[in-house]
This record gives C-alpha cells, structure tokens and sequence, in this order.
C-alpha cells in the first residue's frame, strides 16, 4: 500500500520503547504493569470501542526511535533485497529528508542553513 502521512504515527509508535521494556531492561518489575494493562488505559482506547477513530498523542522520542523510523520507511520504499541497504538508505535521506531540508531553508530568507546544506551535500557528491 501506499505510504501517507496517516500512516507515519503508526511507525513512531512501533518503534518507540514502551515504559515497561525500559523498567524491565533496569531490572524493575512490571508485574504491576501487566496487570493494568488490561483495561483501557487512554481515552483514544475507550472511543475505538464505540468506533471511533481517534489518534494518540505521539511523545517525544529518542534519536535512535527516529533512526528507526528512517530505516524503516527507506527499507518500505526501496525493499530490493539485491540493493546493498547502505545505499537504499543514503539515497533516500537524500532525497526525501536532506534536499527538502535544504529547498526549506532556502525558501527562509533569514536564513543560511539552506546554502550550507546544500554546499555540504554537493561536497559530498564530489567524494
């Protein structure tokens, strides 16, 4: 299927640790955890009872959440497997993160980041 914004929220969310992962990761208990893990523990649950359809609140997450994300969206639109993935992965930052990146700063008239960019990009073209 086709890759949308709609469906961005659902890949932040399966790549971000969940609360209990960490505190079981320390050597905590989540005994208590998994026993209210049974009832509905946000509202957005409760309205998908009734049928509706209501986003959670995405958190902040981690720089490796948001590597994970990268990698997981540059493997969906590029899945040749005959492709080494460094190379998947680097043309799709590329042209999906960085030249955006850098027409957007371009378009900010106070400021720089866009030609920096933009230079830093073609130096390493050059290599």
């Amino acid at each position: 299927g086709a890759l949308g914004p709609e469906r961005l929220p659902g890949i932040f969310r399966g790549t971000q640790a969940e609360p209990e992962e960490e505190e079981e990761e320390l050597g905590g208990s989540s005994s208590e955890a998994s026993e209210d893990s049974m009832e509905p523990t946000s509202s957005a649950e409760g309205s998908r009872e009734r049928g509706e359809i209501e986003p959670e609140p995405l958190g902040p997450i981690a720089f490796q959440e948001f590597v994970d994300v990268l990698v997981a969206v540059a493997m969906y639109r590029d899945p040749n497997p005959f492709s080494p993935f460094i190379q998947r992965f680097e043309a799709f930052v590329v042209a999906k993160l960085l030249l955006p990146l850098v027409k957007h700063w371009k378009r900010q008239t106070d400021s720089d980041l866009g030609a920096a960019l933009q230079k830093s990009l073609e130096e390493v073209k050059a290599r």
